[in-house]
């Protein structure tokens, strides 16, 4: 569904119930719609949504197969790594301890590449990064993913709009608790989908060194 940022920023101004003296300036609604949407697109892709679901392989046309791709451009966080044209069970197992050898099947991610033990093609699962927002065109549309996700977003913008005026902001934190549990039961309504994260690990936690676990 696509809604105007206009659209987005009106929705949350009523829910916190602004004053005019209170109005957010025009750097502080880029900066809170941006965090706003950045922190439903993480919980939401960790609880199984796919819509910002992309698969690219590799080796790209006219390649060789290797043991070290770059990684896209776009990555900010992997769902899977399958070999490529090898049927329905056709998992690569992140390595995970440091005696595993190159004679095991195993994939890692380093420096903003994808290493594998084997030179292969495969096929890489993974989320794009976060829409970041210009809200100086007011009329620019944005893509989300369902009505609850917007929700989200308005709610979460809503929330920075009523600490920026010191209020109370229990009523909203309700709303947003509901909303997640209705986003959890929409995407877990399909029994035959389950919801696993194949590697929640972020392509931050690698360009930074660390290997902490998306939240």
């Amino acid at each position: 569904m696509t809604i105007k940022i206009s659209d987005v920023i009106n929705a949350a101004l009523n829910l916190a119930d602004l004053t005019n003296s209170s109005m957010p300036t025009a750097d502080e609604n880029k900066f809170w719609i941006n965090t706003a949407f950045s922190r439903v697109y993480q919980k939401a892709i960790n609880m199984g949504e796919k819509y910002y679901f992309t698969v690219k392989h590799f080796p790209e046309d006219g390649q060789d197969a290797s043991t070290e791709y770059d990684l896209p451009n776009d990555f900010y966080q992997l769902y899977d790594i399958r070999r490529a044209g090898d049927g329905e069970y056709n998992n690569i197992l992140r390595r995970y301890q440091k005696w595993m050898t190159n004679n095991d099947d195993w994939y890692d991610l380093r420096n903003n590449k994808l290493v594998l033990s084997k030179a292969r093609a495969v096929d890489i699962y993974y989320f794009n990064n976060p829409l970041t927002m210009d809200i100086s065109v007011a009329d620019t549309t944005l893509d989300f993913p369902n009505h609850i996700f917007y929700q989200l977003c308005t709610i979460y913008l809503a929330e920075y709009y009523k600490i920026k005026q010191g209020a109370d902001v229990s009523a909203l934190k309700m709303m947003e608790q509901e909303a997640w549990n209705t986003y959890y039961d929409v995407l877990t309504r399909d029994v035959n989908q389950p919801l696993v994260i194949q590697d929640a690990y972020r392509h931050a936690d690698f360009v930074n060194g660390t290997t902490g676990i998306g939240y």
